[in-house]
């Protein structure tokens, strides 16, 4: 791909933020790598429905409320139950009804507006063939008694027991994503809300029911009692649940800003098993701050009017779950409560309208973990935890956070941790910096509660609120990071010249599936005593951004704050100013050397690649940059303290590049004033000038540095090569260079020289060794005034 340079130049500024807040240490197990916050491990056999019941006739109607009316115990799965489902007809007419219970149920009797009627339950579907259709928006009452039969296995209604607490009964239902049915009739369809559900739980005397609402005791006969659960707000079917068990209630109360005068119950129901408040009271009594922190950002706590809560549970496999207006919960934690109370918002105000968008459920109330740490404990907190987020997703190279139509079948991949949760907090994240003002970011949470409370939505209803709020066009962002897959790797080489620092910016993918992550990134500029952080705009692949400043830098940070799901590698290219001649082309009239060999008989690839030299670089051009190159060199760098002591070993680098007649040494376009390389130096830094027919030297000093360069003139004295003038000559009265007349590359000027290199090519033109003074003849001037003035000279440089 042909790169597009976009250059920048950035005013550096210092920042410093400070923030104070309590800190607390980031523990891994409070937010495990592992699918265990929500709704996770379900069993195969368990599900046997497809996404959207196949039957048309299912939409013949709205439903607009659920009674469910249920007894039950602690010690079994077992229960005898009958079922109000009130709807509203939407079809011209409605001539046979149908709603879904598991074929595991044993329906007794079905009765619609007071009358019994004869029923099909096949499959997990009931039918009844109405003798008299009921007319469009007439209202109509389905009435079913039902019993589980004696044996009975789901893991939606199940009965357990905690053994960290003594082995403690509980009886709990659930019903995300498709097996509500399971115990109840209903109707599983997501943008079908109920406009209010009761649940009715008859159990001894001893124990309590948990549910949706507000709740009303009733006393019965025979040591009973009937939690008459009672919510009015419009819930997803799946939303809906009871759970029993020996609990004990603790009360606490929340006081948002958006709510001066009255306060929010949160009721608890804990095991009432010695030491089980004790040991999660502390956290339990954390919920009324993130109540009040997400409903200055979300919006007021939209079930304020009822309440909010948490009941114990233990179901197979999965720990938490976000049931209208109160959650299951196995244990208490920090992220665990904030994850469950942030669906109140995302998940059970505002729905999901598929399971492909299970993100705008997921994604966010993951987030709202995030955002309790930041507001609650610290900043370092949030952003340890959306590292350990980060570096979990990229564990994997692809994989979309919208669930295509080919997988909503699977649970499995409807709620994968790494995509739908963690990844999908991220995309929160990253939505927060395109945005880059966090009163438009929460504006945007904010309106996209009120535009969708009460009812469902998609991914793209959220992008919608996300681009009428911000006026930033987020199509490249959700085509990237919803739809598309992978994350953006960012490989940096930076380097300084003068008062220039040029970034060089080359973006690959995990996956070819999405090959460019249009996106801002922030980049961290670093020198002695400060630091500034820039924010630029990756259009492409291959960008470049130029800064100036007056600063030495030092150090240069991609995405310093981890705002960007991103891998990335940071290189620092330094600069070499070198000037050499070469003894063999030098002309001494014009002080410079001559360039006969270019450009037609110059290689386009670096001749070094055999030995002595065996140098595996792939430098090549498709033609001579230039009419002013005279030939390849190999330019070594060698990091030690001392010359004395800078054998092969202290190598940290080597570069072909070609040498001007000035003695400038060039890259490979011809035209920069140095060349680069990408290592630093630990000790000092010494390089090596190495050519094919010349002796090779090293600089008998370190060279000097100033902002990025490495500077070094090795043509004004012998003093300035180690070993002085026994491996380099004065070319010129004041102008030393290399030696000429090594045929063989063997680092010493001797007769293998003159009976090899040079007596076997004699009177060939080309690009030979045996041509010493590089003018493309091979002939007795190179024996004469090159090999012969310099025989016995050997190279200098420390093997």
């Amino acid at each position: 791909m042909k790169k597009k340079a976009f250059i920048l130049t950035v005013l550096l500024i210092s920042i410093f933020i400070s923030l104070n807040a309590q800190e607390l240490p980031f523990n891994p197990d409070e937010a495990p790598i592992q699918e265990n916050i929500c709704k996770r491990a379900f069993h195969q056999h368990d599900f046997e429905k497809s996404v959207v019941n196949p039957n048309v006739r299912l939409f013949d109607y709205d439903v607009k409320f659920y009674h469910i009316n249920l007894e039950t115990t602690d010690t079994s799965n077992q229960f005898t139950a009958n079922t109000i489902v009130t709807g509203k007809v939407v079809v011209t007419q409605m001539d046979t009804f149908l709603i879904e219970l598991s074929y595991k149920l044993q329906p007794d009797s079905a009765f619609i507006n007071g009358v019994k009627y004869p029923f099909t339950h096949a499959s997990n579907d009931i039918y009844i063939l109405l003798p008299s259709p009921i007319f469009k928006n007439e209202l109509f009452d389905f009435h079913l008694y039902y019993h589980t039969p004696e044996v009975y296995s789901t893991n939606y209604f199940s009965s357990t027991v905690d053994a960290t607490y003594g082995n403690f009964h509980v009886t709990q239902s659930m019903a995300e994503p498709y097996n509500a049915h399971d115990w109840f009739p209903c109707k599983q369809e997501l943008e079908d809300k109920a406009d209010s559900v009761f649940v009715f739980v008859t159990v001894d005397s001893s124990l309590r029911a948990a549910g949706p609402g507000t709740l009303t005791e009733v006393p019965l006969p025979s040591n009973k009692t009937r939690y008459e659960w009672r919510t009015h707000q419009p819930t997803a079917y799946y939303l809906i649940f009871l759970a029993v068990s020996d609990y004990q209630e603790y009360t606490i109360y929340a006081h948002p800003d958006s709510l001066p005068s009255d306060s929010i119950p949160i009721v608890n129901y804990v095991y009432d098993y010695p030491g089980c408040l004790e040991t999660n009271k502390a956290n339990i009594d954390r919920t009324p701050s993130f109540v009040e922190l997400f409903s200055n950002e979300f919006g007021l706590f939209p079930f304020y009017e009822e309440k909010y809560g948490h009941y114990m549970w233990r179901p197979s496999g999965f720990s938490g779950m976000e049931h209208m207006t109160m959650s299951g919960m196995r244990y208490f934690s920090f992220d665990l409560i904030s994850h469950e109370l942030g669906h109140s918002w995302f998940g059970d105000n505002v729905t999901c309208a598929t399971w492909s968008d299970i993100w705008v459920n997921e994604g966010f109330a993951s987030y709202a973990q995030y955002l309790a740490r930041q507001y609650i404990i610290s900043q370092s907190n949030a952003d340890n935890l959306m590292r350990n987020w980060y570096d979990y997703v990229m564990g994997v190279p692809d994989g979309s956070v919208y669930v295509p139509a080919s997988s909503v079948n699977s649970i499995g991949r409807i709620f994968n941790t790494r995509l739908t949760y963690r990844k999908g907090a991220a995309l929160v994240h990253m939505i927060r910096f395109e945005m880059d003002n966090d009163s438009l970011f929460f504006r945007s949470l904010y309106e996209y509660q009120q535009t969708y409370k009460d009812s469902v939505a998609t991914g793209i209803d959220f992008r919608n609120v996300c681009q009428d709020v911000s006026g930033i066009d987020f199509t490249d962002f959700f085509d990237q990071w919803y739809f598309g897959e992978g994350f953006p790797i960012f490989d940096l080489t930076w380097s300084q010249q003068a008062d220039t620092v040029k970034l060089e910016v080359h973006q690959s993918t995990s996956t070819a599936i999405t090959p460019l992550f249009r996106t801002p990134m922030e980049y961290k500029i670093s020198w002695a005593g400060g630091d500034t952080t820039i924010r630029v705009f990756q259009e492409t692949n291959d960008t470049v951004y130029q800064l100036i400043t007056s600063k030495e830098i030092t150090e240069v940070e991609i995405d310093p704050k981890n705002w960007i799901l991103n891998q990335g590698s940071v290189a620092h290219k330094y600069f070499l100013d070198l000037k050499v001649f070469l003894q063999g082309p030098f002309d001494t009239i014009s002080g410079k050397m001559k360039t006969d060999l270019n450009p037609e008989n110059i290689p386009l690839s670096q001749p070094y690649n055999m030995p002595p030299w065996s140098y595996q670089g792939t430098e090549s051009v498709s033609s001579i940059p230039n009419e002013i190159i005279v030939d390849w060199v190999l330019v070594e760098l060698r990091d030690t303290t001392d010359v004395e002591f800078a054998t092969g070993n202290t190598m940290i680098d080597r570069q072909a590049v070609f040498i001007l007649k000035n003695g400038e040494i060039v890259g490979l376009d011809g035209s920069n004033a140095t060349c680069s390389v990408a290592e630093p130096a630990t000790n000092n830094l010494f390089v090596i000038i190495w050519h094919r027919n010349h002796l090779g030297i090293i600089s008998a000093s370190p060279l000097s540095y100033n902002k990025g360069v490495y500077t070094y003139d090795f043509t004004s004295g012998n003093d300035k090569v180690y070993g002085g003038a026994s491996g380099y000559s004065e070319i010129s009265p004041g102008i030393w260079g290399l030696v000429s007349g090594d045929g063989d590359a063997n680092k010493v000027v001797n007769d293998i020289d003159k009976n090899i290199s040079w007596e076997v090519l004699a009177g060939e033109n080309g690009y030979f060794s045996g041509d010493y003074n590089l003018d493309t003849q091979v002939d007795n001037k190179d024996k004469d005034d090159y090999w012969f003035y310099n025989i016995g000279k050997q190279s200098q440089v420390p093997e």
